[in-house]
């Protein structure tokens, strides 16, 4: 295989490495030859000080889902250098139909020695919803059994799921009656990502109950050993009754950050405010939040809102964010801040 041999010759140099479907469905090198992903049992052993692992299939392009999954499971196993995995899967219900073999073909157990994780990114998108929740479930599954014990040196967190055409209604009683949410409160028969480590953690709420739920089955953490927490995509997310807020924020008793990222309702701000006038949030330091420019802001609008904080907090400000970065234009969002 004439191909391989550049990156088989210098794989020891090679320290950040990503794999994408929109990109052709391999990887790139400076001549731009495609690379297969199916040689990933070969490549992967070279590059044994890689440091970063990134793997994204975006849409039903390029090689099914499997051929991914198995180059995570490769890179997991052979790679004992990684510190930082991102994984992004979007997929149809049809996408994970073969994924049992992949429990028979291989051995799940983490290999000896394991990578020793400092970030993990874990975002999975079920294109189609059809009342049907289970490939997310199977494929969230599978994905804690290949990163076993490498979970337990994390310190941060990436979580986010999300379902195209979800029901507006979904919440926790639709959980908890589905099939595979009984099966997930076997404990014994589901893997748990064991986070204890995790200092910062970062929650897509696009799907905010689903979200919830997939991450207190699947995830472990010490809520008292979190600092900082983010909470992004939150422009479709209804904010909690002020006493719910409170509820889900308490726990994590000694955050000195919270950023809300993409927010459209400044209850959030009450919500905040609330827990850590009860001394659940007494160790905060900083507050961020974050407006879409759907609807540009009246001048001075969040300034003067901002005011009507200003007795409780040491510093207040309202700045104007442009993100140059996307594709169909500046991302205009407005950021505003408080101090404690």
């Amino acid at each position: 295989m004439p191909k391989l041999q550049p990156y088989m010759k210098y794989g020891r140099s090679v320290r950040h490495l990503s794999l994408a479907n929109y990109c052709g469905g391999g990887i790139l090198d400076v001549r731009n030859r495609e690379m297969s992903l199916s040689h990933m049992d070969l490549l992967l052993p070279q590059f044994t000080t890689l440091k970063s692992f990134t793997i994204q299939r975006r849409s039903g392009a390029g090689p099914p889902l499997m051929t991914y999954v198995c180059a995570l499971q490769q890179a997991l196993k052979t790679c004992p250098s990684l510190h930082d995995v991102f994984i992004e899967f979007r997929y149809d219900i049809g996408d994970v139909s073969d994924l049992s073999i992949l429990e028979d073909r291989f051995t799940l157990e983490p290999s000896v020695p394991y990578p020793r994780l400092l970030d993990l990114t874990v975002r999975l998108g079920q294109m189609t919803y059809n009342n049907d929740l289970t490939p997310t479930y199977s494929l969230l599954n599978l994905i804690c059994k290949m990163i076993g014990d490498s979970s337990q040196t994390v310190r941060n967190l990436r979580f986010g799921i999300g379902v195209h055409d979800l029901h507006e209604d979904f919440d926790e009683v639709l959980y908890e009656q589905s099939d595979w949410a009984i099966i997930s409160r076997d404990r014994s028969s589901k893997p748990v990502m064991n986070l204890l480590k995790v200092e910062k953690l970062i929650l897509d709420l696009t799907e905010a109950v689903l979200c919830n739920s997939l991450f207190s089955d699947f995830c472990y953490v010490d809520r008292d050993k979190i600092r900082e927490l983010e909470l992004c995509n939150m422009a479709a997310t209804e904010p909690f009754p002020i006493e719910q807020g409170v509820r889900f924020f308490s726990p994590f008793s000694r955050l000195q950050l919270i950023i809300l990222i993409d927010t459209t309702n400044l209850q959030w701000i009450d919500m905040i405010f609330e827990a850590r006038n009860m001394k659940k949030l007494k160790w905060l330091k900083e507050l961020r939040i974050s407006f879409l420019d759907t609807e540009p802001p009246a001048d001075g609008s969040l300034s003067q809102i901002a005011k009507l904080y200003s007795s409780k907090c040491k510093w207040h400000d309202v700045v104007k964010c442009v993100d140059q970065s996307v594709d169909d234009g500046d991302k205009v969002t407005w950021m505003m801040m408080f101090k404690f």
